[in-house]
């Protein structure tokens, strides 16, 4: 199979309901017209109990929660990063860039072909939402807490009232569905690597793996 990261793949990264929803989940806030734009519309989401792609509508709800979700989030007017759209215009610059001094690969990861990218930001972009369980205090560990992350299926541990480091670095991951060819992108401040959140599609050798690993880290709240 061939897993080239090619120019029509570079054209298939689309600013789509699905794909403006999944980044705005790195932002505490947007304004109006952004919001309205993704607004009563249909986009998709892995959910990870049921091991596939579900579809949904956005509702006032869930941009809301969008907002509230544990993670890396996105700081205020950051340039290039200022609001979803903007951030896959950045993206797909940054990829063409990449494309004109190296070749880019997918990782073959079973139904996807999976892309990841870390860029280093000249100033900081945001805050780091997951820190590894290791790095907290006795106290903090006591507050550590199992929530649904996003709606999607996972529990995660969660850690709240805890000032979240800033970084400058920026994450971007790509997922191609091989049954469809979508591309589905997302983008935070943070750094790439580890394994998805176990999920019942997993073989018993991969959801040990994701569930040891997830073990060791908590999102900041």
């Amino acid at each position: 199979m061939n897993l080239a990261f090619t120019k029509d793949d570079l054209d298939s990264i689309q600013a789509s309901t699905t794909n403006l929803f999944h980044i705005l989940r790195h932002f505490s806030s947007a304004t109006e017209d952004v919001t309205d734009s993704i607004l009563g519309k249909e986009y998709e989401y892995y959910n990870y109990q049921q091991g596939r792609y579900i579809e949904s509508v956005i509702t006032d709800d869930s941009i809301k929660e969008a907002f509230s979700v544990s993670g890396s989030k996105f700081g205020e007017n950051v340039t290039g990063l200022e609001n979803p759209s903007v951030v896959i215009e950045t993206i797909k610059k940054f990829l063409e860039e990449e494309m004109k001094v190296c070749e880019l690969k997918w990782m073959d990861a079973g139904e996807f072909l999976k892309f990841n990218l870390e860029k280093v930001m000249e100033k900081e972009i945001g805050s780091l939402g997951v820190v590894d369980l290791s790095t907290l205090s006795g106290e903090e560990k006591m507050r550590v807490e199992k929530k649904e992350r996003g709606g999607e299926g996972v529990f995660v541990q969660t850690l709240s009232n805890k000032i979240p480091p800033p970084t400058k670095k920026l994450a971007i991951g790509l997922i191609k569905r091989k049954d469809t060819g979508k591309i589905y992108v997302t983008a935070y401040p943070g750094v790439t690597g580890g394994p998805p959140f176990p999920s019942s599609e997993q073989n018993d050798i991969d959801r040990k793996i994701s569930e040891e690993y997830w073990s060791r880290k908590v999102f900041l709240e």
